[in-house]
């Protein structure tokens, strides 16, 4: 049952997984390895190196209205050999 309820969200679309994740004690601020919230990802950042993500003004006003915040985006260090 709850497989059927995931693909239902995914067809509706992101905000509304965005808020039933909220909703049901998703972590709205959770970063990922690099530092990146969800706020980020959805005003374009994260994206694969040279590529130029396009923000979601209708996403990021959710997380906002959520508690989201923008992360501190980890800047990798190159290792010395």
């Amino acid at each position: 049952m709850q497989a059927l309820e995931a693909v239902k969200l995914c067809l509706i679309g992101p905000n509304t997984i965005i808020q039933y994740l909220a909703e049901n004690g998703g972590k709205i601020n959770a970063a990922n390895k690099t530092g990146l919230t969800s706020f980020d990802l959805a005003s374009g950042k994260g994206g694969a190196p040279g590529a130029v993500g396009l923000p979601k003004d209708q996403t990021m006003a959710l997380i906002k209205q959520l508690g989201g915040t923008p992360g501190k985006e980890v800047k990798k260090v190159a290792k010395a050999e």
